[in-house]
């Protein structure tokens, strides 16, 4: 804490004492102060609160989404071939929280390709030049979205 913070806790206390004396001294019971305090706080709430949720909720987004870019650009740095100390060392985190990123990323990957290599029999791609690839590639991916959404569809309840 610094000094700052002591002479601001030492001011509002000394404002909230002479509040609290005036108060007494007009005839204000302590229990209507609390009171008066409690509705305060409650109508702060109410007025607020909604607002102050969308902040929270949209802080949150917006870290998750920087984690998971700066998860995808360590991941790519793997991919491209570069030594995990390096990235490390550009990221400023150590080589095993390096390493944790790289191998939760093909714990993710590696089935999907799976999949579509082995059990689609996906050898190769028809046509030619990298955005007719990535467009097919995209196609593949989706349908393999929508196979895997199919197949774990919820049972119906029995009634």
């Amino acid at each position: 804490m610094g000094d700052g913070d002591l002479d601001r806790d030492a001011d509002l206390q000394r404002t909230v004492g002479e509040a609290a004396r005036h108060a007494i001294a007009a005839g204000v019971s302590l229990a209507s102060i609390a009171d008066a305090e409690q509705i305060g706080h409650e109508r702060a709430r109410e007025e607020l609160g909604p607002e102050l949720l969308r902040r929270v909720e949209r802080a949150a987004r917006r870290r998750r989404e920087a984690e998971r870019e700066y998860e995808h650009a360590v991941v790519r740095a793997g991919e491209l071939g570069l030594a995990h100390r390096d990235v490390a060392a550009a990221a400023q985190v150590a080589h095993g929280t390096v390493r944790a990123i790289i191998a939760r990323a093909e714990l993710t990957i590696e089935p999907v390709f799976a999949q579509t290599v082995f059990n689609r029999k996906l050898t190769r791609f028809h046509r030619r030049g990298h955005a007719a690839v990535h467009s097919e590639w995209r196609l593949i991916t989706t349908t393999h979205n929508l196979l895997k959404r199919h197949s774990h569809r919820i049972a119906p309840t029995p009634t």
